[in-house]
């Protein structure tokens, strides 16, 4: 029996599923120190991805002066290319509000089944939310800007985008307060492959 096809062996002639992630990484200047550690952390997810027939996006954001600057490392139908991927560069603050208010508008109507942000979980920027009014505008950091990160990323979950973090920082409860639970500490880049 063991060399009957039929009972044995299945062909699979469909083409390997749609299925899309994006790898969103935090670029501030407070991820600096591990900028190298981030880079090769989205490296190997995305050629995990790629081996898997999975197609998948990197994309990094940081805010300079009063812009919010979004790159594209690697795009959906790109080979994974180590060299694109390490032109990752920390700088500038991290006002996580406008990416994620922004981040419907590179989703070209459809969004990705999963999206992972790499994150320190501590979005801040020198100039303040701008106030209501004649009221002055209160610093982005700490509470605020949770709160601002949090209210677009509540407006994502709405229209079903999935979206978990990799947290390369101690900002746990600030992870816990943007993401609800749906994100994984990672100390060494060694644990990559168990979470």
């Amino acid at each position: 029996i063991s060399g009957r096809a039929a009972i044995f062996e299945r062909k699979n002639l469909l083409p390997a599923p749609s299925f899309h992630v994006d790898l969103i990484l935090d670029a501030s200047a407070s991820l600096l120190a591990i900028e190298s550690d981030i880079a090769i952390e989205a490296y190997i997810l995305a050629k995990s991805l790629e081996n898997n027939g999975i197609r998948n996006r990197i994309l990094s954001y940081q805010t300079v002066e009063d812009t919010t600057v979004v790159t594209i490392l690697k795009d959906d139908d790109d080979p994974c290319d180590m060299k694109q991927i390490f032109r990752y560069k920390a700088m500038g603050w991290n006002r996580d509000g406008l990416f994620f208010k922004a981040y419907p508008t590179l989703l070209d109507g459809k969004a990705p089944q999963l999206s992972i942000v790499l994150t320190d979980a501590n979005p801040s920027d020198f100039k303040p939310l701008a106030g209501k009014g004649l009221r002055p505008g209160k610093a982005y950091s700490d509470k605020p800007a949770l709160e601002d990160t949090v209210r677009y990323l509540d407006a994502l979950a709405r229209k079903n985008v999935k979206i978990l973090a990799l947290l390369n920082s101690d900002h746990v409860d600030n992870a816990d307060t943007l993401f609800r639970h749906r994100f994984v500490k990672i100390q060494k880049i060694e644990q990559i492959a168990h979470v």
